[in-house]
């Protein structure tokens, strides 16, 4: 189920399509909690209350989720060799377009999709 986590051309099964989404939402997570821990003690030097705090910690996730979901899309379609193909550029843009409304919840969905195909 978590098997070739990292191997983004690897063609994976339906129950491997699923730990890749569980995978790679939580590493998403991790990555745009750390980078909010960094930028916020940057900017926000810990002087700011908690809701500033977290209310930076939710837009600065939200992009990370944003890119870090279109980055591994794109990576997905490359290492699947489909850079040519419309219906794998859809994917991607689906992805990036859900991720600005879901984060990693819902813009890991076509990533796990494109790796099955």
């Amino acid at each position: 189920m978590f098997k070739e986590l990292f191997n983004f051309g690897f063609k994976r099964t339906s129950a491997q399509a699923f730990g890749f989404y569980i995978a790679w939402v939580v590493l998403i997570a991790l990555a745009g909690g750390a980078v909010s821990a960094v930028l916020g003690a940057v900017f926000l030097g810990g002087s700011d209350s908690f809701s500033t705090g977290f209310q930076f910690g939710e837009r600065v996730g939200g992009v990370v989720a944003i890119l870090m979901c279109t980055a591994v899309a794109i990576t997905v379609i490359a290492a699947r060799k489909k850079t040519k193909s419309f219906g794998a550029w859809i994917a991607v843009l689906f992805a990036a377009f859900l991720s600005v409304f879901g984060g990693a919840l819902l813009g890991v969905i076509p990533i796990a999709y494109l790796s099955t195909l």
